[in-house]
């Protein structure tokens, strides 16, 4: 059985996810890079947009322009448990980018300090939820959907957007515009999708990932495939001119979050919690709730996490 490649375990240097096409690939989807979750309990496979945005980073850095982070997949928040059952998230909608750009020109320090950083800190840095910098509502974003998987799902979206469809074989880059022309809104004669916003879904063009030529779409996308990465970095930098109109502005990336169906008043910091939560052998006896001379670990609140 082929071992794991964890991204900690990987060797500091200034390019591993730029690679030549097929590398990059088999990084992205199979046997793919690994990673500790959020809370270090399990090693879970990068999805292929945050493979991607470490490799277009790379070519950033060395190039000296350009800067892009990675957003969680759609379906992501469906699998969140959230306690009480209206805190969990809605789904996401059509705006809801992969990926983000924005231009920007590396400074000879920057650019060394990115090729000094670990693998895991050029994660961290390119996750757009943990750092971006703070930066008025209106500051011009470029947005990328991120195509996977032949059921993933695509909208129409405003213009001067694209679409990036990663397959095991090949990469696209396709205006939304012409990917709407080619591909059609969601046929009405196919059950309604279950995902946000289904008047702007798009249909999914599972034959490009099931390698079938013989099919109009996949024959028309084939004037959008790329033959490497270098090849996707300047393209997206031709369409991402200093002078371009955005597809996004920051405050509407930030209204496309998936937030909470039925958000109730919240408690403040340091309150404890109405009910304690017994643990798997039961409440330790002669324990109140908040009771301070409760061993640690057993307070509840915000002390509970107290270092």
């Amino acid at each position: 059985m082929e071992s794991k490649t964890n991204l900690g375990d990987l060797p500091v240097a200034p390019r591993y996810f730029w690679a030549d096409l097929g590398a990059f690939l088999r990084l992205a989807f199979d046997p793919g890079i690994y990673d500790r979750n959020f809370d270090g309990t399990n090693n879970q496979r990068l999805t292929p947009n945050r493979v991607l945005t470490l490799a277009l980073n790379e070519l950033s850095a060395y190039f000296r322009r350009g800067w892009f982070w990675h957003l969680p997949n759609r379906n992501s928040s469906s699998h969140e448990k959230s306690e009480p059952a209206s805190r969990r998230p809605s789904k996401p909608c059509a705006l809801y980018p992969a990926m983000l750009y924005k231009d920007f020109t590396w400074s000879e320090a920057a650019r060394t300090s990115y090729f000094a950083s670990s693998h895991q800190f050029r994660l961290v840095s390119s996750d757009f939820h943990l750092n971006f910098q703070r930066s008025p509502g209106n500051t011009p974003l470029h947005s990328f959907q991120v195509i996977s998987d032949k059921k993933y799902p695509a909208y129409a979206v405003p213009a001067n957007s694209h679409v990036i469809l990663m397959t095991q074989l090949s990469l696209y880059l396709v205006p939304i515009t012409d990917y709407e022309r080619i591909v059609g809104r969601w046929p009405i004669n196919k059950p309604p999708p279950t995902s946000a916003d289904p008047g702007l879904r798009l249909d999914n063009v599972r034959p490009l990932w099931q390698g079938d030529d013989r099919d109009a779409r996949c024959q028309a996308l084939e004037h959008y495939k790329v033959s490497s990465l270098e090849g996707l970095y300047w393209n997206i930098m031709g369409s991402c001119a200093p002078n371009a109109n955005p597809s996004l502005v920051l405050s509407q990336v930030h209204h496309s979050f998936p937030r909470p169906i039925s958000p109730e008043v919240g408690t403040s910091f340091g309150a404890p919690l109405a009910a304690a939560r017994p643990s798997r052998r039961g409440k330790r006896k002669g324990t109140t709730e908040g009771d301070e001379s409760a061993p640690s670990g057993e307070r509840q609140g915000i002390d509970r996490f107290a270092v």
